[in-house]
């Protein structure tokens, strides 16, 4: 089964187009509401919402200091685990969606350092945004301080 899965995953994988990823977007919901509905699949909750959050900054442009195989690759395994019709069909209880969680598993090994760097990138702009929130909270207290004078 392993081959099987990570021979269609890399199929999908080189398909998948900029319209696709925009797509599984818009299909967000349905996503996370059924990785949050299986039992093997809810373990991987974070890293899909990870995905998600990866895949609309760098269609949006905010983030594309990563490959567009790994844009791809996240992609393929997202829609792979929309698919009902995949190695092992879904409506195989239990059964069904350990495929899903073995393509997910496959696809955090191909882009584990992507996702590293993604994540610092976030942290980053996290910080620098508090740090941007902190300076203008302390100049408004400074020209308040000033207007009362």
């Amino acid at each position: 089964m392993k081959d099987d899965v990570k021979k269609m995953f890399d199929e999908e994988r080189s398909k998948i187009t900029r319209e696709d990823i925009k797509d599984l977007i818009n299909k967000e919901n349905k996503v996370i509401d059924r990785v949050k509905k299986y039992g093997p699949l809810v373990d991987y909750l974070e890293d899909v919402k990870t995905f998600y959050a990866l895949i609309k900054d760098y269609i949006n442009g905010e983030y594309t200091d990563v490959p567009w195989w790994t844009i791809a690759a996240i992609g393929a395994a997202l829609a792979y685990i929309i698919n009902p019709f995949d190695v092992i069909p879904d409506f195989i209880p239990v059964i069904g969606q350990i495929d899903d969680a073995a393509v997910l598993v496959l696809c955090l090994k191909m882009v584990k350092k992507d996702i590293e760097k993604y994540k610092e990138w976030k942290e980053y702009k996290r910080r620098s945004k508090k740090g941007a929130e902190e300076i203008v909270s302390f100049l408004s207290d400074v020209f308040k301080t000033f207007n009362k004078r």
